[in-house]
């Protein structure tokens, strides 16, 4: 049986609703006596709720009231079976105080507030910027897409606090990665569109067929796949012999490809060193000199493990070492490897297995970053015609921007007067960061000479925005910074070439007209 809701004025429930609901917090102020809610006292189970106006039973004496409905309230649990609207410039509120069960929701232009759970089987799409999502329990669904700056707690989505999603599509945190694959992973083929160009999508939306989707959540068709194509990971190859202290293992740190970009000597003292969390690690190397790996890992500013070779009587042999960095006794002493006190085994247990996965992974992406982002690639996207002719003003603030999703791409090109070095810059945006010069993320893509005079693309970075701001290389241990400068790179390769030939196009069809 569906539910026969009342009609109930806002300022005799209100003191029912949740302190952080928007109609609380942002209307407190404004005249709320002629404002009118859908109410429903106790648990709620239904149909396909329209939000672009009230259209579940209602008690009233007068039908004209239900055009005055912008809030539905449930002080229990709603079960529904789709909720949707078109307008997401303005919609009917969903206030539910318990928890909330439906297939699909697919809202915007309003606030939808769950004090309890919030379980989705399949799609919850949040669109546009004058909605809003509050969920204070579990999140479940199947996949959460949020559009055009909807607002919901994004922060909590990323951590997965207390939030179970297959697959999250925001605009804000797509990286740039706006694609159809996205999209085709999850969306039944007949919800999606083809007949788009590429400079013409900003948002995942732009892939959806918004009125094909709305048809299917009011007929009860599915909208999703079945499954959703899973992604692929991407593989790293451990390049060490098992994760035990061997020598061969400490062999393979000497000999990696990873020192010689710290300049052509062999016989200097090379090292690479970082933070994770509370530990602290250095490697160091003498390139010509066999068994000279020195392994290094500190907690905090609390203690240390060293292991190293020394010789002795002619043969060389390895030692473990630790000390304390506090207290009068800072020396360094032997570890007993029968009897270690637990908290250096872990340091050393841990420091090293996790050192030998960092290091596999530095390998990996140092080497995709020369094999991928290769000198003739960024010289070739340097000299398209779009690139010099209009996204190429670089110190200019005015000048044309190329975007890319929430990645801006700017382009420097050589000047000899300068000297300064050709640039391809990607910046990310990031509009959720807390403090201002977080605001931005900086991927320059920049060709310079190394010591031989040999040109090549090296990745460099700076903390803060502005042409003032310090510009610096990336350290081979910020893999992460690898990772997104590569997905970037392609990204703008994948992109720039349909852009620069339809650019190309209007020149020709413009040169015809005149």
């Amino acid at each position: 049986m569906q539910p026969v809701f009342e009609v109930k004025k806002f300022n005799d429930i209100k003191h029912l609703l949740p302190a952080g609901s928007w109609w609380i917090k942002h209307r407190r102020h404004e005249d709320m006596s002629n404002e009118y809610a859908a109410f429903y006292e106790g648990n709620a189970v239904t149909e396909n709720i329209n939000l672009d106006f009230f259209n579940l039973d209602i008690s009233l004496n007068d039908e004209s009231l239900r055009e005055s409905i912008g809030l539905i309230v449930i002080t229990g649990n709603l079960r529904a079976k789709n909720i949707m609207n078109a307008e997401t410039d303005g919609a009917v509120s969903l206030i539910v105080l318990g928890n909330l069960e439906a297939d699909n929701i697919a809202v915007g232009g309003q606030e939808i507030y769950v004090c309890g759970d919030l379980l989705v089987h399949d799609l919850y799409w949040g669109d546009y910027n004058h909605g809003e999502l509050q969920a204070e329990g579990h999140v479940a669904a199947r996949v959460f897409m949020a559009t055009d700056e909807y607002h919901f707690d994004w922060k909590r989505f990323l951590r997965k606090e207390n939030v179970d999603i297959a697959l999250l599509a925001n605009d804000d945190d797509a990286n740039g990665d706006i694609s159809r694959e996205v999209m085709e992973s999850a969306f039944e083929e007949a919800c999606l569109v083809d007949d788009v160009e590429a400079d013409e999508i900003y948002s995942f939306k732009d892939w959806l067929d918004a009125a094909e989707i709305n048809r299917r959540l009011g007929a009860n068709e599915p909208v999703l796949r079945g499954e959703i194509a899973a992604r692929e990971e991407e593989t790293i190859p451990y390049v060490f012999e098992g994760d035990f202290l061997t020598d061969n293992n400490m062999e393979r740190f000497r000999t990696s490809f990873l020192f010689s970009l710290f300049g052509s000597s062999e016989s200097a003292l090379k090292k690479i060193e970082f933070w994770r969390e509370d530990t602290f690690t250095r490697v160091t190397v003498q390139q010509d000199k066999p068994l000279s790996t020195n392994l290094y890992f500190q907690h905090k500013e609390e203690y240390a493990i060293m292991v190293f070779c020394f010789e002795y009587e002619n043969s060389l042999r390895r030692a473990i070492t630790y000390k304390s960095l506090t207290g009068d006794d800072q020396e360094w002493h032997s570890l007993d490897l029968q009897h270690p006190q637990p908290h250096l085994r872990s340091l050393l247990e841990t420091g090293y297995k996790n050192l030998l996965k960092e290091f596999s992974a530095m390998e990996f992406y140092q080497q995709k970053f020369r094999e991928e982002v290769t000198l003739e690639k960024a010289r070739t996207i340097m000299a398209l015609p779009l690139v010099k002719q209009r996204y190429s003003d670089y110190y200019n603030d005015e000048a044309e921007v190329l975007y890319i999703g929430n990645l801006m791409i700017e382009f420097r090109q050589e000047d000899p007067a300068t000297e300064r070095a050709p640039r391809i810059g990607i910046i990310q945006s990031i509009p959720h960061a807390e403090e201002e010069d977080d605001r931005f993320a900086f991927f320059h893509f920049d060709i310079i000479k190394d010591e031989a005079g040999n040109e090549r693309v090296t990745l460099r970075t700076q903390d803060a925005d502005g042409y003032d701001s310090t510009v610096y290389n990336v350290s081979v241990t910020d893999t992460g910074k690898f990772k997104k400068a590569l997905e970037f790179f392609a990204l703008l390769e994948k992109k720039i070439f349909p852009l620069n030939e339809k650019y190309l196009a209007e020149l020709n069809a413009n040169r015809e007209n005149e």
